[in-house]
């Protein structure tokens, strides 16, 4: 069953906020909170649907990200400038780059940062934004609060081309729950990549805490929208999921359904993470050694047992992931060099599964429902 938040809204509600959750485009968005400026996150997920949702061509220079999962002693940061808690948890705070960072198919020279949600939202997500770009960086259940200690800062180092925008939530709280957790969300200029670091968590009750019960959600997603009252859709999305030890992606093309993520450990980690883990996602064109995303079409679909990937290269051979509805590896296959066919596993049970084709120079995600 999903949870059901019990403050679904701040007693400091303005009448502009208040007035806008009256609105009809806005009625659905009963756990949102909305200011002038920007909105803050009481809880992202709600809901239940599976919708699907298509590549856009700004998107599709980007998305998927690489992901990739490090380890380094974490660092508070110094000489950086604090930001008023109320205006992070209250408002949001506009929080200045310093350079522009590419995120959701956009220049970014500022972002939104959002203290309940931990995020950090497109500077174009705003009150009647059709759709919400963001990076989340330690988004949890009950959501987070500041404390007496807590403290928020954030510095922009380096010189260009070559900056990174550092913003640090330090000893943060969970609404209504024992324990705090520190973290960093650094932003690369020109590679447009960003990592998100975790310092010391103290976390004495994960059920209470998380979404899944067992982890945060840490990720980001691009054109997250609402499709009416009560329904909200991941059209495109990635969150660490594996095990605290050994961390994996899960890449969401198509859209998924909303309490999948939310109660589902597919969308996250089997446990609390590792302090001092470092979560890296570097969009897929970093450089000419990145493979290029490309569409791809499979033929026949639905398909029973052979398939052809039509508009991908066949001159060199590939690695085929076959991945069910909650981002789970369910086959690794192979294509040789000269042949676009692939054969699907005897034992593949009939259902959608996620088809993702790399030959080193060229990647594509399509969906493929086995009959």
């Amino acid at each position: 069953m999903l949870k059901n938040p019990t403050n679904a809204f701040k007693s400091a509600l303005n009448k502009y906020q208040r007035d806008a959750l009256n609105n009809p485009k806005t009625s659905n968005l009963r756990n949102i909170f909305y200011t002038q400026n920007s909105f803050i996150m009481q809880k992202l997920l709600f809901s239940a649907v599976l919708a699907l949702g298509l590549f856009t061509s700004a998107i599709a220079q980007q998305f998927p990200y690489q992901f990739s999962y490090s380890t380094q002693t974490y660092a508070p940061l110094t000489n950086a400038t604090v930001i008023d808690p109320v205006q992070v948890w209250d408002e949001g705070a506009e929080l200045p780059l310093g350079f522009n960072f590419k995120f959701g198919g956009k220049n970014q020279s500022t972002m939104i940062l959002d203290g309940y949600s931990g995020a950090l939202f497109s500077a174009d997500s705003g009150l009647f934004s059709d759709t919400i770009d963001a990076i989340l960086a330690y988004t949890v259940y009950p959501g987070l609060i500041a404390k007496t200690n807590t403290i928020v800062r954030h510095i922009t180092e380096g010189t260009a081309p070559n900056r990174i925008a550092k913003v640090e939530f330090f000893k943060a709280g969970f609404d209504g729950i024992a324990g705090e957790v520190s973290f960093q969300v650094w932003l690369y200029e020109t590679t447009n990549a960003f990592q998100v670091r975790l310092g010391e968590q103290t976390i004495p009750n994960p059920t209470d805490t998380y979404f899944n019960n067992v982890s945060p959600l840490i990720g980001y997603m691009v054109d997250y929208y609402y499709a009416s009252d009560f329904i909200s859709v991941f059209p495109q999305a990635q969150f660490v999921v594996g095990t605290p030890a050994a961390p994996q992606d899960s890449v969401i093309v198509d859209g998924i359904l909303d309490d999948n993520v939310s109660e589902g450990p597919q969308y996250g980690m089997t446990g609390v993470p590792l302090n001092n883990s470092v979560f890296t996602y570097a969009p897929g064109l970093v450089s000419t050694q990145q493979p290029v995303l490309s569409a791809m079409r499979i033929s026949p679909n639905p398909a029973q047992d052979v398939v052809r990937l039509e508009g991908v290269e066949t001159t060199k051979a590939a690695q085929v992931q076959l991945m069910d509805q909650q981002g789970r590896l369910v086959s690794l296959l192979e294509m040789a060099a000269g042949d676009n066919t692939l054969q699907l596993p005897a034992d593949l049970t009939p259902g959608i599964y996620t088809l993702r084709y790399n030959s080193g120079t060229q990647m594509a995600v399509s969906k493929l429902m086995k009959m």
